[in-house]
């Protein structure tokens, strides 16, 4: 976290409740934290709580210092391990998977579709023949 930058009461009580009690999810950790509203005022809270430096700061000050958590390159390595038929219980093949993801190797097309309605209106230039504006 930035020198000089803290989170509010509410902020820090979020951010215990993300880590802890509400498993990472958003809305769990806003209604535990004491936030008032429905599901999905709460989902909002949770979703803005994830976009502030600060919070996001808090998290990854709180997983640095958790020896319990596997890193990036943990998992890297695992995945590496099982693919090379080194660990049982984890298929090659879905560890190739998961290391190709990890690697931004695999696309997704997403197609979207979608209506506009506008005017578009074409000037053309008189060219002596005819053809109007």
């Amino acid at each position: 976290m930035a020198k000089g930058e803290s989170l509010t009461e509410k902020q820090r009580r979020w951010v215990e409740a993300y880590m802890g009690e509400a498993k990472g999810n958003g809305t769990e950790a806003a209604r535990l934290a004491g936030y008032k509203g429905n599901r999905n005022t709460l989902s909002e809270v949770g979703h803005k709580m994830l976009k502030l430096d600060t919070v996001r700061a808090a998290i990854d000050e709180r997983i640095a210092e958790d020896p319990l958590v596997s890193k990036r390159h943990d998992l890297l390595r695992f995945w590496s391990e099982a693919m090379r038929g080194e660990h049982r219980g984890l298929d090659r093949l879905k560890a190739s998977e998961y290391l190709a993801k990890a690697y931004g190797m695999f696309t997704q097309k997403i197609d979207i579709k979608a209506e506009a309605k506008a005017r578009v209106v074409f000037y053309v230039p008189d060219n002596g023949r005819g053809v109007k504006k």
